[in-house]
């Protein structure tokens, strides 16, 4: 008489595997030679059904599963990560008086050169990450970051031209056109003001060299610095509204 054992084998996060092992009663492998290999599955079957109460269909998948390795995330692996990524891209956002990440991109090589002279050094991986994230991933990263920071307002009178004429990008609009009642906008890659005089064929190369040359004696980070030393010390002498600081 052929009894089924029926051992769950238990790997990684209660995935299970199935192993059957036919004994014969009695102890004599030879009892097996004579029985149909058809019909031995079925008496195997039967019994594990009995003994598990399972449904025969059931206990067919069961039995023809193949054993599960560890599972693994789909796509590519999560490269942006690192706390010193985080920390850098944060301190760049608001840095750039908190653009949107489109900006953001294109802002980051012409402020990352200047980091380490505020900050601290950033290692090799991390700058090369910096180069090569996407806005999309900027966003997934800033959102908890954003959605804690009150959002600054936007004056035309706000000080600090140099800073954003040499390292603040901006988005020109290329394009604007209707459709049934649906406006489509198409923007130029974002740049700064410098850049886009740098390439402009109605400035005159003497006065590009001129630029150029303030251009090289800027740091933005102290041009930040010097900013928000200014608005302290206009708020200690000008009483002003909350208002009034949300759009400075």
């Amino acid at each position: 008489m052929i009894r089924c054992l029926l051992i769950g084998v238990t790997e990684g996060r209660h995935e299970y595997g199935w192993k059957l092992e036919a004994r014969v009663s009695g102890g004599d492998p030879g009892a097996l030679s004579s029985v149909d290999a058809r019909g031995e599955k079925g008496i195997i079957l039967q019994e594990f059904c009995a003994v598990c109460d399972y449904h025969r269909k059931h206990a067919i998948r069961l039995l023809n599963q193949q054993k599960r390795g560890p599972t693994k995330r789909p796509g590519r692996k999560r490269v942006y990560r690192s706390a010193e990524l985080l920390t850098a891209l944060r301190r760049l956002w608001l840095a750039t008086d908190q653009i949107c990440s489109k900006k953001l991109v294109a802002a980051i090589p012409l402020w990352l050169p200047f980091y380490e002279g505020t900050y601290e050094k950033l290692s090799a991986t991390t700058t090369d990450q910096l180069l090569s994230v996407s806005a999309a991933t900027i966003d997934r990263r800033l959102a908890p970051t954003r959605a804690k920071t009150r959002p600054r307002g936007r004056c035309a009178t706000k000080p600090g031209r140099l800073l954003r004429n040499h390292f603040c990008p901006t988005l020109k609009l290329l394009q604007k056109k209707r459709i049934n009642s649906k406006y489509y906008k198409k923007y130029d890659k974002p740049k700064t003001p410098f850049q886009r005089l740098m390439t402009s064929r109605e400035v005159t190369q003497e006065d590009k060299d001129t630029v150029k040359k303030q251009h090289l004696s800027l740091d933005p980070f102290k041009l930040r610095q010097q900013i928000e030393q200014q608005l302290k010390t206009i708020f200690k002498l000008v009483s002003v509204t909350s208002n009034v600081r949300k759009r400075i």
